[in-house]
């Protein structure tokens, strides 16, 4: 594990299905002084992977990964934690009384998520999320450099934050963004 060139002091590593969105079974090991780290019993098929380490120049970061592990193979996960990046945009089209949210979710493969209709379900996998401004303006920050689905979801006249989003939600969008370190992504959206 490294930061800006140098091994990662502290941390954890945690690693659990993908389909099981961190709840259920999760395996979690520490890092050690000179950036290693193993975890064994890890299941077969995809993992996502969350980093998490404490630099010796005293910042932190954290990333999320997918892996495939297959019966009985070692994996070898490298990882550098980069400095974060944001996405940042603004929102067109809105009328007064819309309540507006932008969500991050990682996607490591580059694709939208399976089923883009469970909106609640994808806010709450996210790494990210912000209300949109009256002027239509958004910004989310710390997110490590990557690729994610952007996700916008508007509630004509109403919240867009509630205990099931999806059951009010009147427009969604989204965009497959690539999140580089120390810069800002633009994410624009029109809503019609």
């Amino acid at each position: 594990m490294f930061g800006d060139g140098k091994p990662v002091s502290s941390g954890h590593v945690r690693a659990w299905p993908v389909d099981e969105q961190q709840e259920g079974s999760h395996f979690s090991t520490p890092i050690l002084q000179n950036g290693t780290y193993r975890i064994e019993g890890l299941p077969t098929g995809l993992l996502e992977v969350r980093v998490e380490g404490r630099l010796a120049t005293g910042g932190y970061r954290w990333s999320i990964l997918t892996v495939e592990t297959r019966s009985g193979r070692p994996v070898r996960l490298d990882v550098d934690l980069l400095e974060a990046g944001a996405a940042a945009g603004r929102v067109t089209g809105l009328q007064v009384g819309d309540a507006a949210t932008v969500s991050a979710l990682p996607s490591p493969g580059g694709s939208l998520p399976a089923n883009i209709d469970r909106m609640g379900e994808l806010e709450h996998a996210g790494v990210g999320a912000a209300q949109v401004s009256d002027d239509g303006r958004f910004r989310l920050d710390g997110l490590m450099p990557g690729t994610y689905t952007v996700v916008l979801t508007v509630s004509r006249g109403g919240s867009a934050f509630n205990e099931h989003p999806s059951s009010n939600t009147d427009f969604h969008d989204s965009r497959v963004v690539t999140i580089e370190p120390s810069s800002e992504t633009q994410v624009d959206f029109q809503v019609p």
